[in-house]
């Protein structure tokens, strides 16, 4: 019978450290590893915590043992050990933006003031959480209530940028997309 690439990968994991005694697991709490002999000793579990989930595992997967690992572990290690981290985070952040977050955008300043510049900066990451300019990235401002029923932000267009949505006024339109161009640091708005 065939393995499955995980099983596979599981087969080839190199050897590595375990804590004595083993994991007591709660009625609550998931097994996600167990060492494969008579006892089927859990090895690494998981709990719920608030929003999120709490990993412990008695198994070495810090220090030389993620040399080894990022080093033997099957016929491309490093992206086995990777991804086993990868996939860790993402499992441990379960639905949280945080732990699957592909886009990081930032501003210069928390508030602004009439006339101030407003400065917009963002960074985008693969699927592999790797820094990535494969994407386009635009931003828009949106009001803060939908009982807004003016038709443009306070917000001019920045001179710099080409406008491709038809718009010819001063100021940016609310849901307007403004794109954040690759050859510059950041897009500069004026607030006004």
């Amino acid at each position: 019978m065939e393995q499955n690439p995980n099983e596979q990968l599981a087969h080839a994991l190199p050897p590595l450290l375990m804590g004595v005694g083993g994991i007591e697991a709660k009625p609550s709490t998931e097994v996600l590893v167990i060492v494969a002999d008579k006892q089927q000793v859990p090895v690494m579990v998981a709990h719920r915590a608030g929003r999120g989930r709490v990993v412990v595992s008695t198994a070495d997967l810090g220090g030389s043992a993620l040399t080894s690992l990022a080093e033997n572990w099957g016929p491309q290690p490093e992206r086995a050990a990777s991804k086993l981290w990868r996939n860790m985070v993402y499992w441990v952040t379960e639905g949280s933006s945080v732990g699957r977050r592909r886009l990081i955008a930032n501003s210069d300043k928390r508030f602004y003031r009439l006339g101030d510049k407003l400065s917009i900066q963002a960074l985008a990451y693969d699927e592999s959480a790797r820094r990535s300019e494969k994407y386009q990235i635009w931003a828009m401002l949106e009001p803060m209530s939908l009982d807004d029923s003016s038709l443009y932000s306070p917000v001019l267009w920045p001179e710099n940028v080409v406008r491709a949505s038809g718009e010819v006024g001063p100021r940016v339109a609310w849901g307007e997309e403004i794109p954040l161009t690759l050859d510059q640091p950041a897009s500069i708005f004026s607030w006004n």
